[in-house]
């Protein structure tokens, strides 16, 4: 079942999350409607892809440990597996002017698909002035060079203060987190050890796979920062392209992980990477999944949340900006950014097609112009 759903379930975690209820409450009787929809609101407050902490949870209550495994790596393999084999085509081609080209016409559908997110997000995400303050905090706070991990506890914390009165006893832990904060700016020196590409890599997307609240679109700000900016493992324009791999190949869009560890490291790489992103969701079903849903009634941790989603949304934000810079180089990229917001906004037309509408530009562009 999960396979299948790892196989044909384009769209998103709407989607495969959709197919899931379809099969696991209405066909085969696994769960009850209540109960499916509680554990897809405890999957809200914990970070990690919430289509695969589903798949995993689904898996446990069928068959155990053996279950959770079966089903979660079922459900992750297929769209690994494509952007596997993606990334390998793109290193032996990407090289070639024409498949640069080709691969160039899909930035300006990228940065569609992003502002599509961030307003879809944006809706349930900003309900009222105090999450529009903690999303406009961290939108600053991400143009002035701070890193992702502080404007996500931050904006968690902010949540947990602005909505839980009295203020004054959450006062030390932000005053403690404040100094925390400072603490990426600081230059530490490693081992040689924590120096190997392959363990930064590693470490790099287990901490990802353990914050990625929110949206896995959240990931493209980890990635600019850390993969492109500090490490230079990928170009932007690499990046970009990594991000539209996750979004054509079917399963969770985290896939992208693995076609960016292809690319660094081949395919010890694609496999630390890979691993990296999803075993923080297999450690947080084991050992949270039977108290995720009255965990996810608790006051704070709810407040938690909101403002850990309103920071998420925007740095979803701030990356869309880099994107269209990057992207919209003149009146035709302009065009093509504006038309497939259009179709994603008005016809909800599903991203592997905008996607694929960019290839289709980039080749003609090559071509004919």
């Amino acid at each position: 079942m999960f396979f299948k759903i790892g196989t044909i379930g384009f769209g998103g975690p709407a989607v495969t999350i959709g197919m899931m209820e379809e099969e696991a409450v209405h066909k085969r009787k696994w769960v009850s409607q209540e109960y499916f929809m509680e554990m897809l609101a405890a999957t809200n407050i914990v970070p990690g892809p919430n289509a695969t902490e589903m798949a995993a949870h689904l898996g446990f209550i069928r068959a155990g440990l053996p279950g959770l495994f079966t089903a979660a790596i079922s459900f992750i393999f297929p769209g690994a597996a494509m952007s596997l084999a993606l990334a390998i085509i793109y290193t032996q081609y990407g090289s070639l002017p024409e498949v640069s080209g080709i691969f160039k016409g899909v930035n300006p559908v990228v940065a569609a698909i992003l502002t599509a997110a961030f307003l879809r997000l944006g809706k349930s995400a900003f309900t009222d002035y105090k999450t529009g303050f903690i999303a406009l905090a961290a939108l600053v706070a991400a143009f002035l060079g701070v890193s992702e991990v502080p404007i996500i506890f931050a904006g968690g914390l902010l949540g947990i203060i602005l909505y839980s009165p009295p203020v004054i006893q959450f006062l030390p832990m932000f005053i403690a987190f404040g100094s925390f904060a400072n603490l990426p700016q600081a230059k530490v020196m490693l081992p040689s050890f924590f120096q190997d590409q392959l363990l930064q890599m590693g470490l790099f997307f287990l901490k990802v796979g353990a914050l990625l609240f929110g949206s896995t679109y959240v990931l493209i700000a980890f990635m600019q920062r850390e993969v492109v900016n500090q490490y230079h493992w990928l170009t932007y324009q690499q990046m970009l392209d990594a991000v539209a791999a996750g979004q054509i190949t079917p399963g969770p869009i985290s896939s992208t992980a693995t076609f960016t560890g292809y690319v660094v490291a081949g395919f010890p790489g694609a496999l630390v990477a890979t691993l990296g992103m999803f075993i923080p969701s297999f450690l947080i079903v084991i050992f949270t999944g039977k108290y995720l849903p009255k965990i996810s009634h608790i006051p704070w941790v709810q407040n938690f949340l909101k403002g850990v989603v309103a920071a998420s949304v925007a740095l979803i934000a701030y990356v869309t900006f880099g994107v269209y810079r990057a992207s919209v180089t003149d009146l035709t990229t302009a065009l093509l950014a504006l038309v497939s917001l259009f179709l994603l906004l008005r016809y909800k037309i599903d991203a592997l097609w905008v996607i694929i509408g960019g290839f289709l530009f980039g080749l003609a562009k090559v071509y004919l112009f």
